[in-house]
């Protein structure tokens, strides 16, 4: 089972060619981290952070990424405080899915701090879909994929869920890449919006004749389109094919037009645990936590 650990002298940094720093260089890399976060505190300079600060190629545990803290706040957290955010989620949805054959679906993958811990804890024949529509996001998660030797094990989608195949309109977060959203939103870091192409989630589901699962589990964190994309879907899914665990960012639920919560009450789902990360966890039937 992956171990979500935050020691310092549990990180292992890289150079640019994949050699181990050396302590000198270790402790170098620390300067710069507080020198990052003290500059980043001052509001007048992150967009020259955000265009001159490099990516950061870092080891953290079992997994390699490949870094960007100067435009995501996911990056930012792993390379500042040397730990994923969200580990308590992470550690839940790992734990379901431990050695079994599974189907996962990571709804907004960002940069691949879930599908990276749900590739390596699943068993063998389990098939995971992440999804993240921003060609940007799309890419540095196939690099991290790539540095973990993970890329034929994991099938990245770079489309937007939605109600409806067609297309859409992302609408970009400057300082945040990974809260860019479909949902139309005003302010200082959000200067523009790509194109994208939705997909409903029902269409990655596997024939109904051909279900080797043993579980069937899904994270959303779609900033606040959660709504949208589960109403259709679990109205369009016959019962025995309904995911067996949903992980649902609840934190922007203001934004819903639908409180997806009591749907998936509706539908067999209990809410078993709400952690002070903005999710919470659905169980539509009894599971090994």
């Amino acid at each position: 089972m992956p171990c979500f650990g935050t020691r310092e002298r549990d990180v292992v940094r890289f150079d640019a060619k994949g050699h181990p720093f050396t302590f000198r260089r270790r402790l170098a890399g620390k300067v710069l981290r507080e020198l990052f976060t003290l500059l980043w505190a001052i509001s007048p300079l992150r967009p020259v952070l955000r265009r001159w600060w490099p990516p950061m190629r870092q080891r953290v545990r079992s997994w390699q990424f490949r870094l960007h803290p100067a435009d995501n706040i996911t990056d930012r957290v792993m390379w500042v405080r040397n730990q994923p955010p969200e580990l308590a989620s992470i550690a839940r949805l790992t734990l379901l899915i431990e050695g079994k054959r599974a189907l996962v679906f990571d709804l907004g993958a960002n940069t691949g701090v879930y599908t990276l811990a749900l590739a390596t804890s699943s068993g063998p024949g389990s098939r995971l879909v992440a999804f993240e529509p921003n060609p940007s996001m799309a890419q540095r998660l196939r690099t991290n994929l790539a540095l973990n030797g993970l890329t034929d094990r994991v099938q990245v989608e770079q489309v937007a869920l939605a109600a409806a195949a067609g297309d859409a309109v992302l609408h970009l977060d400057a300082y945040n890449l990974g809260a860019s959203s479909l949902h139309h939103r005003q302010g200082a870091g959000l200067p523009g919006t790509i194109p994208v192409v939705t997909r409903r989630l029902a269409d990655f589901l596997p024939p109904a004749t051909d279900w080797p699962y043993d579980t069937f589990v899904v994270k959303a964190d779609i900033e606040g389109y959660e709504d949208a994309v589960f109403a259709p879907f679990l109205a369009a899914v016959p019962p025995k094919f309904l995911p067996d665990a949903i992980l649902l960012e609840t934190a922007l639920a203001h934004r819903w037009q639908t409180d997806i919560r009591e749907t998936l009450r509706t539908h067999g789902y209990t809410p078993t645990f709400e952690g002070d990360d903005g999710n919470t966890l659905f169980l539509r039937r009894p599971l090994t936590l």
